[in-house]
């Protein structure tokens, strides 16, 4: 992230926390920062009385050895008379006396230049009197810890959200500049090689780094990584090991969450620093250069060269592997050891943490590291990987538990919040210092590929998996939505295996949430029948999980049935609508089992044609719960359809006006809801809409590129056309935010057409820019357009309407000519028909055109009648016609466009001035 981003971040928090954070809700926020900052330690916080305030009459946190303290305060006059400070500390070291080291200080105020020099001195005050680490934060220092440390975390600006929602915004819109990893404490620095590459791609020139598995090969890109990234718009890391073809990145699941990103459109349309580590495709420097733009440049890693360009990655020098291997530890390794071990193993970095870590660990002496070398002599093609397997034996010890989940979860993956959850902080800090382990910024563990291997031919116990991950997804999809759907997805495999193994419907449940239908073995699923009457036989006792997975079957099933026959599948829907009526009759007394089932049997109703009754249960949910925007939604659309525009407004508003709510809308909620604009029965309240919601949206729609939703594009495209004339910067802004996809990854026509507005409208802005790259958008457009299976007559006249921007005027003409011959009463295709002679020098014919069109515009808006008369004042003028200054007047008092209005007095005077110079 660049720093200038990085400050706006922080002044956005800095400013929030002084404003939002009361007493309270202060010391429940910094309850989040404290236990990040000391993860190390077992903390506890006092937590509040029954009447919501803090407990008195004792320290705020404190860990369970005492040696930490932590206090909050939201006193206005913290960082002035220091009367606080005082209290807090002496409050601290009458509680601890003897065991206090360290008191963490928290405000929510910022503290003044004047008084930064007596928090200084107050610091090593204590330092030299009480022998304790005094730390202050001010606002501004929790906020730059949280946008340097803390955004990677998930789970951790979820929670953090709940106080500050700036947080979990912030998140959305620099969730791709978070991929990339931190360099490790103990990365040792290999200078040379770094400078090389580094000076490669900021020339411009992408590179594919070989080295077998443990080279060091992601380390060094991490580095280089860190060092040049503030040179781009963007920095991206990939786990590539799974794209099998460049084609792949046009649609990657970059979170591993199910949300997918289009890497190819970044790569084109911002200055993007991207590493491919683990690269699956065999694809040479050349292919990788090719689907580069905009100063773009890719950093590939991979094992074997597969081209002539591949750098091969040297070993490690001695001095670096020393340094590696005597990185931390008390006493340093022995020459004659470390010259065996540099025999034995060469330069092989993995192989040197992993001895470290088990010096570190103090159950390993340097001679240990003798008898290993000695042990592996034998195996010559794999003493490494033997190696590695008795170095991680070793680390069992102290590790067993944390080794025992890692090889139990089998994946190289593992989702962050579900290790914490299992093997405690603690323990992945222990596999991240051990080496065995790396921390995504995104959320998850990585396990390198060779221990990965290793831990399979090691005998690491048992763990209960089972049971942990069970209580997990349980826990999750009751509080926290969004962690359940990343373990789902993440963790897809073992959670079949598991529900295959005990048929547990949290299982079940989670892998229907994170499968697409046509993956789903109806063989393996009992039928919806079979469900219901295992939740019948429980009652009155119902199982919430169970019928949440019911209902997400048959959705999946319709889903599925689908591809075969809508027919089929409508049938079989059909079925299954008892179901749902004998569920309400199971769930009356439980309201939210309720408001799932009415809403599902709605939209099941829907799918079968039977809107009217679908409306009913809609009409009803809406009335009893307020907040399900989703059934707004359905009513909309509903309404939209059957000409009841003034309703649909209605909700479409209420969706829109709640988005800030605690419990407003999902982006996705919100965002089809705005698509409704664009229906021709909204057509009366698309200007007004379009006036009071396309800031918001456009602030959505920058939220929802960090979650794939290719709502976004549809979104943006209704109101593309009056931002790209009126506010052409703010167009700009979201369209260079906005990575639009490849067309062969747009399988409907709706989206096809609204990726095309946009590439069009881009266009024109260039065109009145006099910038080459309208020809390139228009192109684009065009591309779009014409891949649409079943065009309309509006949608035919866009192709036309490009050709001529383009000045492909014989083509936009013969496509005019084509619409007019099935249909002659649209006067825009007149309009495009006269533009289009116009550019050919058929003045005349022109002429006759466009005044078709303004004959035909009767029943329009006058302001429509404005372009007309700047086209005919425009052939007038080309005919010698005296008349053409009093067109373009016409056409502006007709005009309600103020931007338009300018440009036409402005044209009006240059050709009065002209004319003047004429005469003259």
């Amino acid at each position: 992230m660049k720093q200038e981003l990085r400050n706006t971040y922080i002044a956005r928090i800095t400013k929030e926390m002084s404003e939002v954070l009361t007493g309270a809700t202060f010391e429940r926020f910094g309850y989040i920062i404290t236990e990040q900052v000391f993860n190390d330690y077992e903390l506890n916080h006092r937590g509040t009385n029954l009447a919501g305030s803090p407990v008195g009459y004792v320290v705020d946190t404190f860990s369970s050895c005492g040696r930490v303290v932590a206090e909050y305060s939201t006193d206005a006059g913290y960082f002035t008379d220091f009367t606080k400070i005082e209290n807090d500390k002496t409050h601290a070291l009458e509680h601890y006396p003897e065991s206090l080291k360290t008191l963490f200080l928290l405000s929510n105020r910022e503290c003044p230049p004047s008084s930064q020099r007596r928090v200084t001195e107050l610091v090593l005050s204590t330092e030299a009197t009480d022998s304790i680490d005094l730390i202050i934060w001010d606002a501004r220092d929790t906020a730059e810890y949280i946008v340097n440390e803390l955004l990677f975390d998930e789970a951790v600006t979820e929670r953090l959200a709940y106080f500050l929602p700036s947080i979990q915004t912030i998140r959305n819109e620099s969730a791709l500049n978070l991929t990339i990893p931190k360099v490790e404490d103990s990365y040792q620095p290999r200078v040379d090689i770094e400078s090389k590459l580094s000076h490669r791609l900021l020339t411009g020139h992408s590179c594919v780094v070989v080295g077998f598995g443990g080279a060091g090969k992601s380390n060094l890109a991490v580095a280089i990584v860190n060092s040049i990234k503030e040179e781009f718009d963007l920095s991206l890391w990939l786990d590539a090991s799974e794209v099998q073809s460049l084609d792949d990145l046009g649609h990657y699941d970059v979170y591993r969450n199910g949300h997918q990103v289009n890497i190819l459109g970044l790569l084109k349309s911002k200055k993007i620093l991207l590493v491919l580590d683990n690269l699956l495709a065999p694809v040479s420097q050349r292919h990788l250069e090719d689907i580069c733009s905009n100063e773009s440049v890719i950093l590939a890693t991979r094992r074997n060269v597969v081209d002539e360009s591949d750098w091969s990655l040297p070993l490690l020098s001695s001095e670096v592997a020393k340094s590696i291997l005597e990185y931390d530890t008390e006493t340093p390794c022995p020459e004659t050891t470390f010259k065996k071990v540099y025999d034995t193993v060469g330069g092989y970095p993995l192989i040197y943490g992993l001895m470290n870590a088990n010096i570190r660990s103090d159950d390993y002496e340097w001679e240990d590291i003798d008898n290993d070398c000695e042990a592996i002599l034998e195996y010559e093609d794999h003493k490494n990987q033997k190696l590695t397997e008795r170095l991680l034996g070793h680390l069992q010890g102290s590790l067993a538990t944390q080794l025992s989940f890692l090889k139990a979860c089998e994946t190289k993956i593992i989702d962050l919040d579900f290790a914490k959850a299992s093997i405690k902080p603690i323990g992945i800090k222990k596999l991240i210092k051990s080496t065995i382990v790396t921390k995504s910024n995104i959320g998850f563990l990585k396990v390198h590929d060779v221990i990965f291997e290793a831990l399979t031919n090691i005998d690491a116990g048992q763990i209960d998996l089972s049971s942990l991950l069970k209580d997990y997804l349980e826990n999750t999809e009751a509080e926290r939505w969004s962690a359940f759907l990343r373990v789902s997805y993440r963790h897809q495999k073992l959670i079949y295996n598991l529900y295959r193994s005990t048929g547990d419907s949290i299982y079940l449940y989670s892998h229907l949430i994170a499968s697409v239908p046509s993956v789903l073995n109806k063989n393996e699923i009992e039928t919806p029948s079979d469900q219901f009457e295992k939740i019948n036989s429980h009652f009155p006792d119902i199982d919430r999980i169970k019928v949440s997975a019911l209902i997400e079957w048959i959705e999946n099933l319709y889903l599925l049935d689908k591809e075969m026959s809508i027919d089929f599948a409508k049938a079989e829907l059909e079925k299954s609508l008892p179901i749902f009526l004998r569920l309400k009759e199971l769930v009356t007394e439980k309201a939210e089992l309720l408001k799932l089932v009415m809403h599902h049997y709605a939209k099941c109703l829907l799918r079968l044609d039977k809107e009217a009754e679908a409306e009913t249960e809609f009409a009803t949910l809406n009335q009893k719960y307020t907040s399900m925007y989703e059934v707004k939604l359905q009513l909309a659309r509903i309404y939209s359809r059957s000409d009841r525009p003034e309703e649909a407004k209605l909700f479409i508003e209420k969706i829109l006006d709640a988005w800030k709510a605690e419990s407003g809308p999902s982006i996705s909620v919100a965002l089809a809801s705005f698509e409704l604009v664009s229906r021709t029965s909204m057509r009366k309240y698309k200007k007004e809409l379009n006036e009071k919601y396309s800031d918001l949206v456009a602030m959505i729609i920058k939220e929802s590129m960090a979650f794939g939703y290719d709502h976004s594009y549809r979104a943006f495209s209704l109101f593309a056309g009056d931002w790209a004339f009126n506010h052409p910067e703010k167009f700009l802004d979201i369209f260079a935010y906005l990575p639009l996809p490849p067309l062969s990854l747009i399988s409907d026509d709706y989206t096809k057409n609204s990726v095309g507005d946009l590439y069009r409208e881009a266009g024109k802005i260039h065109l009145r820019m006099n910038d080459p790259k309208a020809e390139i958008y228009l192109s684009l457009a065009l591309d779009f357009y014409e891949s649409v299976i079943h065009r309309t007559p509006f949608h035919v006249r866009r192709i036309a309407e490009t050709h001529c921007l383009l000045r492909q005027y014989e083509i936009s003409q013969k496509i005019c000519l084509e619409l007019l011959d099935n249909n002659d009463k649209d006067p825009f295709v007149y309009f495009w028909l006269s533009k289009s002679l116009f550019g050919l020098n058929h003045l005349q014919e022109a002429l006759e055109r466009i005044d078709i069109g303004i004959e035909k515009l009767r029943g329009y808006p006058d302001s429509f009648h404005a372009s007309f008369l700047e086209v005919k004042s425009d052939i007038h003028l080309a005919l010698g016609l005296d008349d053409y200054i009093e067109l373009l007047e016409a056409g502006a008092r007709k005009s309600d466009s103020p931007k338009y209005i300018s440009q036409l007095e402005e044209k009006i005077f240059s050709l009065v001035n002209q004319k003047q110079e004429t005469f003259n």
